[in-house]
């Protein structure tokens, strides 16, 4: 099971060649999934590896919680 935090639990340690953010949980780099939730109700979900945005990534349709959009990222610009 991956951790699932929000944003505001993560420290933005810097930036990657193609401009993203490499974030921090605890002191180390973040492998997990990013949560961004409304009105409590998710929005979106980010996996991250290794302080990097990598892996599925989706969007959902607010509020239904639907899938909008889906998507897999692989290799990163460090």
């Amino acid at each position: 099971m991956s951790l699932r935090v929000r944003y505001e639990e993560l420290e933005l340690v810097g930036f990657d060649a193609g401009g993203g953010e490499i974030l921090k949980y605890q002191g180390k780099l973040f492998t997990g999934i990013l949560e961004t939730v409304t009105n409590n109700v998710l929005v979106s979900e980010e996996e991250f590896i290794d302080g990097s945005k990598e892996g599925v990534q989706r969007d959902y349709y607010y509020p239904s919680v639907n899938i909008e959009i889906e998507y897999f990222m692989k290799d990163k610009w460090i």
